[in-house]
């Protein structure tokens, strides 16, 4: 119904996207959410601060210079007759992304004025992998997806005759989110060996490296807190730390497992299985 009424509001809105939450770990009944727990395994907290940071921090940074560029495929609305024009959904593994560039498309070479928005408060709950092997297998997905999407899109990077989507949303997925794991990637290989051979100061790059993941930790915590404090969705207080804390050892471990996926899903474009991703039996409401 929030999603619903911004298209009352706002009559230039085509599409509008609501935050995913992690429903592992939570205590459910009658296929409602009676309960906001902190889910149970490590590799589910490090996912749920993910989810936070990047729904509360990045989507709605992204809607705010009108460069949002993805509206989660589990929880978004979309007008009728523009899905119709653009030809819905197209066959791709990131199809969710891939309908929202081509509305951006089709608004701008039609001439029609144009929002796509995001409301944090809406919520729609999902279950996480709870094993790497499902973790790795979406996460090699979702890359193959941002490939095919911006490659299929690829005339509307750097583009002015987009605006800031193809100025800043383009680029930015383009360098940061294609090429980064492969970036990434080269990089701790880099520093392995320029060390090894006596190229830069071990204790610099050891360094280097640890100010990096403590950053990234804190980012993580920070946005988890950050979260919480302004939505209230963990109503005991060892959750939100629980969170916090477990969440923000993405940076040790998770993140470089992950990048390693990223990029070998880079290179396999033409691999169009979604794979399989293992279910857990929801808490059910005493």
């Amino acid at each position: 119904m929030r999603l619903g009424q911004k298209f009352l509001l706002n009559k230039r809105l085509v599409a509008v996207g609501g935050a995913v939450r992690v429903l592992n770990g939570c205590r459910v009944e009658d296929a409602r959410v009676q309960e906001v727990r902190a889910p149970k395994r490590l590799i589910e907290c490090v996912q749920a601060a993910e989810y936070m940071r990047s729904f509360f921090v990045g989507r709605l940074g992204w809607h705010r210079v009108d460069s949002l560029l993805i509206i989660s495929g589990a929880f978004g609305v979309f007008r009728k007759d523009l899905m119709a024009a653009v030809g819905g959904y197209r066959k791709t593994v990131g199809e969710d992304m891939d309908v929202v560039i081509r509305l951006h498309r089709h608004c701008v070479d039609h001439g029609i004025a144009y929002d796509v928005g995001f409301v944090p408060e809406p919520v729609c709950w999902t279950q996480v992998p709870s094993d790497i092997r499902s973790l790795l297998q979406q996460r090699n997905r979702w890359q193959r997806g941002l490939v095919d999407c911006l490659w299929h899109n690829r005339d509307m990077f750097l583009n002015p005759r987009y605006g800031k989507v193809g100025l800043i949303g383009f680029p930015y997925f383009f360098f940061f989110e294609l090429l980064g794991p492969l970036v990434e990637f080269l990089g701790y290989i880099g520093f392995a060996l320029f060390a090894l051979l006596g190229w830069v100061s071990v204790p610099f790059a050891t360094l280097f490296f640890l100010v990096a993941v403590l950053w990234g930790m804190w980012l993580n915590a920070a946005g988890v807190l950050i979260d919480n404090l302004v939505v209230h969705r963990y109503t005991r207080l060892r959750d939100t730390l629980k969170v916090a804390f477990w969440g923000s050892l993405e940076f040790v471990g998770f993140r470089q497992l992950v990048a390693i996926e990223r990029m070998i899903g880079t290179f396999q474009l033409s691999r169009d299985r979604w794979g399989e991703i293992r279910r857990h039996r929801v808490e059910a409401g005493r």
